[in-house]
């Protein structure tokens, strides 16, 4: 929880990430709530860009920051990909309303 906006959060780390090659990372989550267009999330970089591409250089872990939707309902990840491959994969909840897909893009060699 964010202590300042009240806000549930989670973090994924990325490891042995290619420094010179665009590294996307998208989260596929289903809730159990109607979310609106202005409101289903974010994707961000727990440091700077160029820390994390510092990072990514020595073999370092990628943070990302994931934000939630909604204070009181925890959407379901149903996958986590990186440049399109599945690294890890969850359950489809079955009291679902809606589909969220949050992506974030980095390009290290520039």
């Amino acid at each position: 929880m964010d202590n300042n906006t009240k806000q549930p959060f989670g973090y994924v780390k990325l490891q042995g990430l290619r420094a010179y090659q665009a590294i996307t990372l998208q989260i596929d989550m289903r809730i159990a709530a109607i979310v609106r267009k202005n409101n289903v999330g974010s994707i961000s970089l727990y440091k700077s860009t160029s820390q994390t591409v510092r990072d990514i250089k020595k073999n370092k872990p990628a943070w990302y920051r994931v934000n939630f939707p909604y204070k009181n309902i925890l959407p379901s990840v149903v996958a986590i990909r990186v440049n399109g491959r599945t690294i890890c994969a969850g359950r489809r909840a079955s009291n679902t309303e809606s589909s969220i897909s949050l992506q974030h893009t980095i390009y290290p060699s520039v």
